[in-house]
């Protein structure tokens, strides 16, 4: 498939923000907002070449995301997973998205957000967010199967936030397995890992979701494998006949977590897979 210069596509997005105050030397614990409300989302890919992107931007309601290789950010393949580009990595705004042509994707595609938006001080305030967005061509709800399932495989990124306000971004790989007799998506990530970093177990999610008969919008729940983070995640299908799948998730962990001992709080981000032959 040749790409074209440059590509614009809607979708949707959950994010949520923060604000972490250090006074003096000592380090504070983090304050996170819920995650939001879904929000209406779009996506703009320019490319160079075939497969490489030269400038993305993400917008919703709340703000607008722009990385362009021309302005000295930073766009590379993942090293840890195939089809994911990363994006200004350890930097006060870094963000990771699937690439639809290395991944093999027609119909949809997905990003991920953290920045760190305000400082103040002598306090040393820090305000920011995180996010995930899922854009494409979603399927009619009268175009989605009722009977048979298939196995979708695809990619998965989130901003990890610990309640100290580390932040690393994760990327790994994901399996959707559909049952649409039954109207449920039943979805196990695996080879969770930061970028350059090594594979956190912990981060593995799993859930189910499920959807109504004739309507194209999956709800339900995901957990964390060990940390005990769990939320909300939301999913469209997507092309002419659910040939996809895509969606986002805020992931929480319990108010007592918050003990600022450097566990995570927060997984916020995104997935998106191709249903297999």
């Amino acid at each position: 498939m040749q790409a074209p210069t440059s590509l614009t596509v809607t979708g949707f997005s959950q994010e949520t923000t923060y604000a972490q105050t250090r006074p003096n030397t000592d380090i504070a614990g983090v304050t996170f907002t819920p995650p939001s409300a879904i929000l209406d989302a779009t996506s703009v890919m320019n490319f160079d070449a075939p497969k490489d992107i030269s400038a993305i931007q993400f917008t919703n309601a709340n703000r607008t995301l722009s990385f362009d290789t021309a302005k000295k950010d930073t766009i590379a393949f993942s090293t840890h997973t195939t089809g994911m580009l990363v994006i200004n990595i350890n930097s006060p705004i870094m963000a990771a998205a699937g690439n639809p042509y290395q991944a093999g994707w027609n119909y949809q595609s997905f990003g991920v957000w953290a920045e760190d938006t305000d400082y103040t001080i002598p306090n040393v305030t820090i305000k920011g967010d995180s996010g995930g967005l899922s854009i494409g061509s979603p399927t009619a709800g009268g175009s989605i199967p009722t009977s048979g399932g298939g196995s979708f495989t695809g990619l998965i990124s989130a901003v990890e936030s610990s309640d100290l306000g580390r932040t690393e971004l994760m990327t790994g790989t994901l399996t959707v397995t559909v049952d649409f007799g039954a109207r449920t998506a039943a979805l196990v990530s695996s080879d969770m890992a930061a970028e350059g970093g090594v594979l956190q177990a912990h981060d593995m999610v799993s859930g189910t979701l499920s959807y109504a008969a004739g309507q194209n919008a999956l709800t339900g729940t995901l957990t964390t494998k060990f940390n005990g983070l769990s939320g909300p995640a939301t999913a469209k299908f997507y092309g002419p006949a659910a040939q996809e799948i895509g969606g986002v998730f805020a992931l929480t962990a319990p108010d007592s977590s918050n003990n600022q001992d450097n566990t995570p709080v927060r997984f916020v981000g995104a997935f998106g897979a191709a249903r297999g032959p």
